[in-house]
């Protein structure tokens, strides 16, 4: 070229041997920079020529597109009128560091090497879609103030996208993009409030995502159906996007585990249904808000190892719908506050080991795991819930409550198993439903009468099944005395539903055999009639019927005539007593009648059962 200024010159001078020149500020038309870049010279022998400009100001539209450009760019403290436009273009390398650019279009661009925006400053658009980088892009210290500030659909970065202490104030815009080793992101700060700060539908990265330390969010971070091999690392983040969600990542495939957590903030609800995450999710001293509503929503996701909310706080409630843990689940030390809705909502939850709602769990609202699976312990020792208990129709290895639990609302456990029920019957709440609650065993039997205790407060009345329930464990286990005292307070209890004629003949099977459960109480009652019946006829003999035919009179043996309805002894038949003694002779016969009757009456109940 014929007509460059002397600091033009200068640059194309450097450029065969791939010098640097530094211009101090002085302008160079992007129409040389694009020559050099082009070709327009031969290189040194042995040399790589690069235009290596430093501190220039750049003037003009630099156009790249499409052309194939052999020579590197490399561009630090410049400040460019136009954005470049390297559109379709077949590059070495782009390295600008610490320039400041009105903006950048590289659409189905070819980068051989790496594309680097290192401590620049972009004002427009950052434009990446189907943009091809071999090596990695740096992004670290950039602030980028577009509207959006990147738009890189479908970009390929094969050594993966850097971005440490990154600003960004528009839309980071990533949809199906593939990023290979890791994305950092750390120290970072995105800002778009009300929308999208990172929209990334679809992204791939083969390697680990990380938005760690001060890692700052405004708006939404979406991860839609993301892939992300490595896990993702959100340790110290903070993210707000009140009302909504903060990091919105549904049907997402997580390799190496989930890690939000030492200190780690959130704003806005954490949505992972559908999800599918290899290691382990952990959420640990981590703070969450989304008030009166879900602040961690994890429907229907596939966790491969465990579920830790160990110190974790949560205003508004959590989604275990559907969600299946491979190995086990730990909310010890979590504070989950949702008055008045619901705090734990683990419908159909799935868990291979146990569910740890214990040492320190609160909830402020309904704790729900009806029809959850849990393969070992689900634990409330220790936990105290200000809201109603849900188990029903949940199965667990052992449901243990602890001396000191509190369930400050209801427990509805209708239809709920459990192998062994490790419990204490002062930690239940005063309202209980217990139909249809099976174990196996208990791992603390006795006193039974605590267990009647907590019996007596179903709110649903007269159930048989959980007398009958408790009755058969303790026979399994030996305690057949135990067995007989539930199973009588059983029919205490279903004597109070019964009108007043049966409620009367209950009241007299009671007193009398104790329903067939007290059969010694039947023997009591005969030995105090017959000394009764035996001491009254010693001293007033009754008259003979026939006095030449009548036997020697036995006082003993005729009051036993009398009680015994159906053995006869000849004494009962040869007396007539009057009187007052005849009114106590039809009593005895008559009490007689009424204890075979009910000794009958129980004996057959208890047989039925047995």
């Amino acid at each position: 070229m014929d007509d460059l200024t002397e600091p033009e010159q200068r640059v194309w001078d450097a450029f065969p041997e791939s010098r640097v020149t530094d211009l101090a500020g002085a302008p160079v038309r992007a129409s040389v920079i694009a020559a050099l870049a082009l070709g327009v010279l031969p290189a040194e022998p042995g040399r790589a020529p690069a235009v290596r400009l430093f501190n220039a100001r750049v003037t003009g539209r630099l156009d790249l597109s499409p052309a194939a450009v052999p020579n590197a760019l490399i561009l630090v403290g410049c400040e460019f009128e136009e954005p470049p436009v390297l559109d379709g273009a077949q590059m070495a390398a782009v390295t600008l560091v610490r320039s400041r650019l009105p903006g950048l279009q590289a659409l189905g661009t070819r980068i051989d090497g790496a594309l680097s925006l290192r401590e620049c400053r972009c004002d427009g658009t950052l434009w990446l879609d189907g943009t091809d980088v071999a090596g990695m892009l740096d992004l670290t210290r950039a602030d980028l103030r577009g509207a959006p500030a990147v738009r890189a659909d479908y970009l390929t970065v094969q050594a993966g996208l850097f971005g440490r202490a990154l600003r960004a104030s528009g839309e980071i815009r990533l949809q199906h993009a593939r990023l290979g080793r890791r994305c950092d992101l750390t120290d970072a700060r995105l800002s778009n409030p009300g929308g999208d700060a990172l929209a990334a539908d679809a992204l791939k990265v083969d390697g680990l995502l990380e938005m760690s330390g001060k890692f700052v969010s405004q708006g939404r971070l979406t991860l839609r159906g993301a892939v992300l091999t490595g896990g993702l690392l959100m340790n110290g983040a903070t993210l707000s996007n009140p009302g909504g969600s903060a990091l919105f990542a549904p049907h997402s495939e997580i390799g190496e585990g989930v890690r939000l957590a030492y200190g780690f903030s959130s704003e806005g609800q954490l949505t992972f249904g559908g999800a599918r995450v290899s290691g382990t999710f952990l959420l640990h001293d981590a703070r969450i808000s989304q008030p009166r509503g879900i602040a961690l929503a994890l429907p229907g996701a596939s966790l491969g190892s465990r579920l830790t909310l160990r110190r974790a706080r949560l205003t508004g409630g959590i989604d275990l719908t559907d969600t299946t843990v491979a190995a086990g689940l730990i909310l010890k030390e979590a504070r989950i506050d949702n008055p008045g809705l619901a705090a734990v909502t683990a419908a159909r939850l799935k868990v291979g080991g146990a569910a740890d709602c214990c040492e320190g769990f609160a909830a402020s609202g309904r704790v729900s795991f009806t029809s959850a699976e849990i393969g070992r312990d689900l634990c409330f020792d220790g936990a105290t819930i200000d809201g109603d208990l849900e188990l029903k129709r949940s199965r667990s290895g052992i449901l243990r409550l602890g001396e000191t639990t509190k369930l400050l609302g209801k427990a509805d456990l209708r239809h709920a198993s459990t192998d062994v029920l490790a419990d204490f019957p002062s930690s239940w709440p005063q309202s209980v439903r217990f139909d249809g609650f099976t174990y196996e065993r208990l791992h603390r039997p006795l006193p039974v009468g605590a267990r009647l205790r907590l019996l007596a407060r179903d709110t649903d009345g007269y159930i048989p099944h959980p007398y009958e329930q408790l009755a058969a464990v303790y026979r399994r286990t030996g305690h057949d005395g135990a067995a007989r005292g539930v199973l009588l307070a059983k029919q205490r209890r279903r004597r109070a539903v019964h009108q007043l004629p049966q409620r009367t003949w209950g009241y007299l099977q009671d007193w009398t055999v104790g329903y067939g459960y007290r059969p010694m109480r039947a023997a009591a009652w005969l030995l105090a009639l017959l000394a009764v019946g035996t001491t009254v006829f010693a001293l007033h003999h009754p008259p003979p019927l026939k006095k030449d035919e009548a036997p020697q009179f036995n006082p003993f043996l005729y009051a036993l005539d009398l009680l015994l309805p159906i053995v006869g002894f000849g004494q009962e038949g040869a007396f007539a007593p009057r009187g007052a003694y005849q009114w106590l002779a039809a009593v005895l016969t008559a009490s007689g009648w009424i204890l075979a009757t009910t000794i009958i009456a129980g004996a057959s109940r208890v047989l039925s059962r047995q």
